[in-house]
């Protein structure tokens, strides 16, 4: 069978900068094994496996390292939603969309914006390594008390393509 892909890099505005992900955002009919493999194929920290939603909510989302399963992870969440996003998988964003993954851990909400400009702080990672990251955080103060309302960053799409399965 036959897998339409993406990758992208999650926390940039440059290719090849970021964390780099895999998107199977329709990966019906995979097993568990068959996520694994391909998530070893792809080599990435972590690939997505996105599926028709099970509880009524937008999807629900499996996330693969190269070795195993993970219950959660932020730069797939964001990259996840961002692939679904340019495939136009939510209609047309005027300004922006609420959606929510269901994940092993729980139930992950995340805010697409179309404009930019409401964070906060400016959190770089990965300058080390060469694929620098900016994590952008907003936080609102609630009756005295500080409350992270916000994670995310820009994504850009590295490539799309097929994967050959069985």
């Amino acid at each position: 069978m036959r897998y339409k892909f993406y990758t992208c890099d999650v926390f940039t505005e440059t290719r090849f900068g970021g964390n780099p992900l895999a998107v199977l955002p329709e990966a019906e009919g995979l097993s568990a094994e068959q996520m694994q493999l391909i998530a070893r194929e792809f080599n990435f920290s972590e690939s997505t496996f996105v599926f028709p939603a099970q509880e009524g909510h937008t999807r629900w989302v499996r996330i693969f390292t190269p070795s195993y399963e993970m219950l959660f992870a932020g730069h797939p969440n964001v990259g996840t939603a961002f692939v679904l996003a340019m495939m136009g998988a939510f209609g047309r964003i005027e300004s922006s969309i609420t959606v929510t993954f269901e994940e092993m851990a729980a139930l992950v909400p995340i805010t697409i914006y179309e404009a930019d400009g409401r964070f906060t702080y400016r959190i770089a990672q990965g300058v080390e390594m060469g694929r620098p990251s900016m994590i952008l955080a907003r936080a609102e103060k609630v009756d005295g008390v500080v409350q992270t309302t916000g994670v995310g960053g820009a994504c850009v799409m590295i490539s799309e393509g097929f994967i050959q399965v069985g």
